[in-house]
């Protein structure tokens, strides 16, 4: 960091947050965040619960979007499977939407 140039806890969430996905566990994201920053336990608590619990709003918001592409990728594939009578094709992906459910 440039001297003199003032961190930002977004800053430090950030680093935090790149800690985690190179690997870092929670303990060790605790202790590099003391360190780094001489936090208390519970500020470097705080800021790597923040982080995951961001990671994890990240997947959520993913996963929603992944199981949109895919239910429309398999609506489009049934349509078009039914345009040329392919059955077994059609029954295939109906399969497919329906385990997407958990039917």
């Amino acid at each position: 960091m440039a001297e003199g140039k003032k961190i930002t806890v977004q800053d430090r969430l950030t680093t935090v947050t790149e800690a985690i996905l190179r690997g870092f566990s929670e303990d060790e994201a605790v202790a590099f965040a003391r360190k780094e920053w001489s936090l208390t336990k519970r500020a470097a608590t705080d800021l790597v619960d923040r982080a995951f619990t961001e990671l994890e709003h990240f997947g959520r918001l993913h996963r929603e979007r992944a199981f949109g592409v895919a239910l429309a990728r398999y609506e489009k594939l049934f349509g078009s499977a039914l345009k040329i009578q392919d059955y077994k094709t059609a029954l295939q992906v109906q399969k497919e939407i329906s385990r997407l459910h958990g039917l």
